[in-house]
This record gives structure tokens, C-alpha cells and sequence, in this order.
């Protein structure tokens, strides 16, 4: 006796053809037998199959990430198997706590896996469904009860941004106790408290974030439809946001909105963050398009490749380093360095390879965010590592920049999100974007990062 984890629609195909008389019974069909205690599922081995020929339904996701994560899989271990990120992973699994007749409404397409997933804010299965009723039976009748509800949202999430109710009334243009007023309704509309009051105060809890991180993103899209609506009945330039590294708003970002504007009538917005929340503000729309790096999730963001870079190492002009061709983990021994973080790092391999020559790095200042780097370096207070790329930003600080060996290899793209419709404006600003790459000179041949 053998369970079958995979193949039915393969074997139903092979039903119809002994019904239709082009097969008979007793032909003997390929199969694949797997060991019972191999170190992959059967579970992996059906949920890859189908990921490979065709987008699962969500719950599917689901219910195979839960089994294999039940059997001790952890979240990066089944995004690696799978070719998804490990926040996939988290949201999918935290459909665990939606009620089992919730799932099944969604799976029979009567609510949208937003609905679902704002139902994650709390294990109670019995408010869940009463929620759910209330929805049914009365929001989604009444047009005034879902913009009542989209207020008390965006009231609810101005709090949470601006870290108080009277900064988010001034921020929204309305009165303090109508924007505690919106804060309470909504608590009362979804029977969870999402804040402690005390002495004139409210302190968000754990269930106002996770709300939030539900929320954020058909707010955020809400917002920008709204805002693309104004613009268009005003004749409005349009605003392209931007996300990327804080280090590129040095030399790259400049020459990008330099050139949307020569082309275009639109502003620009710069976000910030590291290359994971980069992603983030494009799946969240917050940003338009972004500047990252490779690995990224092929199911999530489209891109176009803006150049390769391998390490080097940057140094005060005066430097000794100055007469070398090429840096190794050996000429690091007695230098002062000015380091990333190791937990930002993409690799340690020079300061390993010192390690294993029994010299400990001289580690003088540490930072979480490329950039800082270059005023200690300028300063005369170390050397640091980083690669072409980033070295290139630093033209303002006449600085030099010398190959390093052990070097890692980083592949920078500009990335949207999948499926996006572009504009004529998002068109020029990605072509903005590669030109201001193409147009900076190489780092790696030891010279002066004047630009």
C-alpha cells in the first residue's frame, strides 16, 4: 500500500483514457517511489511540483508551509526550498490563526486574502466569525459603513505614525477628541483594544502593530489612487518615489532627479532604508521603483540590471595603501577599521581570513548603514571595506579605493514591483536611474574617487 501525495490530475487523465477505451487497465504507468524517511516530505514534494507548474492558491501555500513547518522546518529553511522570501513564509503561516470556517469562505472566493489576513490579529475564532457576520450582513450593503470604517483606519494609523493623538490631529487637519473618538469606534467596530490609556495618554499594544501590518497596504494603495485621482482632475505633475540606500543620495540619486526633471514636470520622493525594507516599500507602495541588489524574489519584483561590484577598500589619499595595486586580509594586520555592522555585512571574508591568521580585526568604530563610513575614513581615522558601487558615492570626500582580495561579487538592480503599469513618467525615471550607473567611472582601479 503507497500514499499518493502527488499526481491526481494525472491519474484522472488516465482514468478518461481507459473510460475512453485508448488505454487499458493493466498498462503499466511510470511512477516515482519515494523513501518514507527521506529527509524531504512528500509534502515538498508535491507543493514544489505545483509551484513550479502554476500559481498555488494561497491556502494551499498554507496548509503545505504549516505541515512542513509542524515537522520542524524553519521559516528560511522552507522559503529556500520553495524560491520565496522568509516574510512569505511568516504571512502565509499566519493564517494559523484565522477560524477554519473564515478559510473556507475565502477558498470559496467570499472574501478577499486581505480580509483573511486582517482577521490575524487575534486567535479568537468566535470574534473572528462575529466580525465576519457583521461584514456580511452590513458593510457590505452599506457604502457609508466602509468609508466610516477607511476614517477610522486612517485616523488609526496617523496615531501610530505620529506617536500621539495631538500630533496626529494636527497632522490631519481635525480635533484631538475626534481623533480619539475615530481611535475608540474603531476598537468598538472590532471588539480588540488596541491601546492603553493612562493619564491622558494611550500606549499602542502589540495588536495595534499587527493591525497595522495588515492594513498598511490597501491604505497605502487607497492613497495613492486617491492622490492619482486629484492630480489627474487638477492636471497635477505626477510625484515618483523613489526607494534606495540613504549612500546614493551622495552622487547617484542627484544625478537621477536631475535628469526627470530636465524630461518630465513630476517631483521626486526619496525613501530610505537597507536593501529588505527597499523591497517592502515597493510591495507596500509606498515607492515606485527602487535601487537593490540581487537575490530578489522573481515572484514579487521585476528589474533591469545596473552594474556589478567587487570590494574595495577605501583610505585617507595619505595612506600607505596608496602605493599598493591590491589590498589582502593580510596588509589589514595593525590598521585602524571602520566596519559595518556584521549582522549588515554581506560577507566577512577579509576580516576572517585575518582571524584565521590568529590577528583580531582592530575594530575602532562600528556603523549599521552604508555612508558613515566615509567621514571617519576621510578624518583620517581608519580604513574601511566596502565595494565599487557604494565607493563611488564618496567622490565628495577625496577619498582613494584599492581592490580587495578575498572579494565577494554584488549585482545592484532597479526594481518594480511585478506587473506594474508604467507611465510615461515611471519610464523616464527608470531610464533616469541607469544612466546615472552607466554614467559613473569604475572605483576598482585604484585611483582617487573624484568624480
Amino acid at each position: 500500500m503507497f500514499e499518493v501525495p502527488a499526481g491526481g490530475r494525472r491519474y484522472r487523465a488516465l482514468e478518461l483514457l481507459v473510460k475512453q477505451k485508448r488505454m487499458i487497465k493493466t498498462e503499466p504507468v511510470p511512477c516515482v517511489v519515494s523513501d518514507a524517511h527521506s529527509a524531504v516530505p512528500i509534502e515538498e514534494d508535491s507543493l514544489a511540483e505545483n509551484f513550479q507548474r502554476e500559481d498555488l492558491h494561497p491556502l494551499d501555500m498554507f496548509r503545505a508551509f504549516q505541515t512542513l513547518h509542524d515537522q520542524g522546518a524553519s521559516h528560511e529553511e522552507i522559503a529556500a526550498r520553495f524560491f520565496v522570501s522568509a516574510t512569505f513564509v511568516q504571512q502565509r503561516l499566519r493564517l494559523a490563526r484565522v477560524s477554519a470556517k473564515l478559510q473556507e469562505v475565502y477558498e470559496q472566493d467570499g472574501m478577499q486574502l486581505e480580509q483573511l489576513m486582517a482577521f490575524t490579529v487575534t486567535d479568537d475564532h468566535t470574534r473572528q466569525e462575529q466580525v465576519w457576520e457583521a461584514l456580511e450582513n452590513s458593510w457590505s450593503k452599506e457604502p457609508q459603513q466602509i468609508r466610516r470604517l477607511l476614517s477610522q483606519l486612517k485616523v488609526f494609523r496617523e496615531v501610530l505614525r505620529a506617536g500621539s493623538t495631538r500630533r496626529a490631529a494636527a497632522a490631519l487637519g481635525i480635533s484631538q477628541p475626534a481623533v480619539s473618538q475615530h481611535v475608540k469606534q474603531l476598537e468598538i467596530t472590532l471588539g480588540i483594544t488596541l491601546f492603553k490609556r493612562s493619564a491622558n495618554r494611550i500606549v499602542p499594544l502589540q495588536e495595534a502593530w499587527e493591525l497595522l501590518r495588515n492594513v498598511e497596504l490597501a491604505l497605502t494603495s487607497l492613497d495613492r489612487l486617491e492622490a492619482s485621482i486629484f492630480a489627474m482632475k487638477n492636471e497635477e505633475k505626477q510625484r515618483i518615489a523613489i526607494a534606495a540606500p540613504s549612500v546614493f543620495g551622495f552622487v547617484t540619486l542627484p544625478k537621477v532627479v536631475a535628469i526627470i526633471h530636465s524630461k518630465t514636470a513630476s517631483n521626486v520622493r526619496s525613501i530610505s532604508g537597507s536593501y529588505e525594507q527597499i523591497g517592502e516599500h515597493i510591495l507596500a507602495g509606498r515607492a515606485d521603483l527602487g535601487i537593490s541588489r540581487l537575490p530578489l524574489d522573481p515572484r514579487l519584483f521585476e528589474w533591469a540590471p545596473l552594474g556589478s561590484a567587487r570590494n574595495v577598500c577605501i583610505f585617507h589619499p595619505d595612506h600607505r595603501f596608496s602605493k599598493q595595486t591590491c589590498i589582502e586580509a593580510q596588509d589589514l594586520a595593525g590598521e585602524t577599521i571602520v566596519d559595518i555592522d556584521p549582522q549588515f555585512a554581506a560577507h566577512q571574508m577579509n576580516f576572517n581570513a585575518l582571524r584565521f591568521a590568529g590577528v583580531e580585526p582592530d575594530i575602532l568604530v562600528e556603523f549599521d548603514c552604508n555612508g558613515h563610513e566615509a567621514g571617519y575614513v576621510s578624518a583620517g581615522l581608519g580604513i574601511s571595506i566596502t565595494n565599487e558601487i557604494i565607493a563611488r558615492e564618496y567622490a565628495a570626500f577625496h577619498l582613494e579605493a584599492k581592490p580587495v582580495e578575498p572579494s565577494a561579487l554584488y549585482h545592484y538592480v532597479a526594481i518594480w514591483q511585478k506587473g506594474r503599469t508604467f507611465s510615461n513618467a515611471l519610464n523616464v525615471s527608470l531610464e533616469a536611474i541607469i544612466a546615472a550607473f552607466s554614467q559613473m567611472p569604475s572605483a576598482r582601479g585604484g585611483s582617487s574617487l573624484e568624480g
